[in-house]
């Protein structure tokens, strides 16, 4: 089974990581994966869902939940609505 990493990375500086969290869901990774893209205007970079497979070999860093309220609102929304994003 495996473990997946889910964060929100901005696309300005790939280490600012604003929100990671660890799932052992597919499901939940795939509809992560449809949470909207934070647009920032003046810039033109964002803030954007990444998923990744965790791999063993390496600890797991520490959960960050700066845009929880966000994310759990989107999730919220695509779970109702029945969102498939993997096949």
């Amino acid at each position: 089974m495996s473990l997946y990493c889910l964060e929100m990375r901005s696309t300005q500086q790939w280490s600012d990581v604003r929100y990671r969290q660890y799932t052992r869901s597919l499901a939940r990774a795939c509809k992560f994966e449809l949470v909207p893209k934070i647009q920032f205007t003046d810039s033109g970079h964002g803030i954007v869902p990444v998923v990744t497979e965790h791999l063993r070999m390496h600890p797991r860093q520490r959960t960050i939940s700066i845009l929880s309220d966000y994310v759990q609102k989107h999730m919220k929304v695509l779970r109702k609505r029945g969102e498939k994003a993997c096949l």
